[in-house]
């Protein structure tokens, strides 16, 4: 085969290719819960990979749980206590006369106990990781034979294979100071940190998650506090919509929050809401005068995003939106944000896809489909059709996995925690704000 010839060229044994194994335990569930990528990807490898030295091992409970287009390319089946004929033969064909016979007279064929289909078939016993009646968990056996593997090992051990870890922090995560993004977490694809853009996304991100308790919250105090870091109260005026779930009082004493007069961009009291939406419009509607002067008066070198950066953003923030939402407040908010787009206004919400609602904003939202998805691909949809990466379609990730959606393209991510293994999180978050 082509590895063969190529590791026969070879005058150091250390440069010869290593085989590779890949391993698909219950064959079934791995075959028809993940998109039509996972086939074709496992299609090729069993059917070109031994050329390259590549091969796959599966396994299944019945032989029906080996997918038809797979059948025909495997080489070698192994069947483990079958006593149905029909299956055995098949699978494997004429099974040994001392095997049919044992099936006949009902003898109980032991663990490992099974045929392999060479022709004619053989009938041997498997190698089991524990003596004969030996009351051991067998994985523990296992664990150790692994070691003892590995000790006697004098060769160059292959390098390891890194991958997406399920706990990322911020502090493990850099952007180099010229990148205008906050950051957010680490991809799968490029094991590298991943983040929006206020200037080039949005205007209205999305935190949304698949079930509660997957890390929306948390997600959310990271990115004000990498907004709050990155930008300084003349860069970026905070509004907090707080009164109906209280949890966003630890921001309270930010600068970015504004004081003027009786109003305060913290909104801890719904009565106080209609005042601070009434200084956001006026906000707006000074900058839009303000942009079409300049306009009017050099449009040669007008340029949007620099007039915004020189304003600073305004960024409205909204933790569980359907209880809001459900607070029938939304109309001037909802004109707040459409009138402010372009003039430097942003909103970041969060919710559970189950609880999405349909009214004017959260439509907008869903069209600008721009934020990140936790729990599993199920919820992409709502971030205007987004579809899963080809092969990727998940279920049930632990907290903090997810998606993020930027520009209709959606990558898998691991959530940054703003808090290291072993810290409170909520201390951590009050000394990442005020530097305690």
């Amino acid at each position: 085969d082509d590895i063969g010839i190529l590791n026969s060229q070879q005058n150091d044994s250390d440069d010869c290719e290593p085989y590779i194994f890949v391993l698909v335990d219950g064959v079934y569930q791995q075959y028809n819960q993940i998109n039509p990528g996972f086939k074709d990807q496992l299609d090729i490898i069993i059917r070109r990979g031994p050329t390259h030295g590549i091969y796959t091992i599966i396994t299944g409970n019945l032989q029906r749980d080996v997918p038809d287009i797979l059948q025909a390319d495997i080489a070698q089946k192994i069947l483990f206590q079958v006593t149905e004929k029909g299956t055995i033969q098949s699978v494997v064909g004429l099974s040994p006369e001392t095997y049919q016979k044992k099936i006949e007279a009902g003898q109980e064929l032991g663990p490992g106990r099974g045929l392999l289909n060479s022709n004619p078939a053989l009938e041997f016993q498997c190698a089991l990781p524990i003596n004969d009646g030996e009351p051991v968990n067998p994985m523990s056996h296992v664990i150790s034979i692994s070691k003892q593997m590995l000790a006697s090992w004098k060769g160059q051990l292959p390098p390891d294979v890194e991958s997406l870890p399920y706990f990322v922090t911020l502090d493990e995560l850099q952007f180099s100071d010229t990148v205008d993004m906050f950051r957010i977490g680490k991809s799968q694809e490029a094991l590298q940190p991943v983040g929006l853009s206020l200037a080039k996304d949005g205007p209205i991100f999305m935190i949304i998650s698949m079930t509660p308790g997957l890390g929306k919250t948390s997600s959310l105090y990271l990115w004000l506090i990498e907004l709050s870091k990155k930008y300084n109260q003349q860069q970026l005026k905070l509004v907090l919509i707080d009164y109906h779930t209280r949890t966003l009082r630890y921001f309270t004493k930010l600068p970015h929050i504004v004081q003027k007069d009786k109003m305060r961009s913290h909104v801890t009291r719904k009565e106080d809401l209609k005042g601070v939406l009434e200084w956001l419009n006026s906000e707006i509607n000074a900058r839009r005068a303000e942009i079409e002067k300049l306009y009017t008066d050099d449009p040669e070198n007008f340029n949007e995003e620099e007039n915004i950066q020189r304003f600073g953003y305004l960024v409205v923030v909204i933790d569980d939106y359907e209880a809001f939402n459900n607070s029938k407040t939304t109309d001037l908010l909802t004109a707040c944000i459409v009138n402010g787009e372009e003039v430097g206004v942003r909103l970041v919400l969060t919710e559970d896809a189950s609880l999405l609602g349909n009214d004017d904003l959260m439509k907008r939202a869903k069209k600008h489909g721009c934020g990140i998805l936790l729990g599993g691909s199920d919820g992409l949809g709502v971030f205007n059709g987004a579809q899963p990466p080809y092969g990727q379609k998940t279920f049930s990730l632990p907290p903090g996995r997810g998606y993020l959606i930027r520009r209709g393209q959606a990558q898998l991510i691991q959530a940054a925690a703003y808090w290291n293994e072993g810290q409170y999180p909520i201390d951590t978050l009050k000394n990442r704000l005020y530097n305690k």
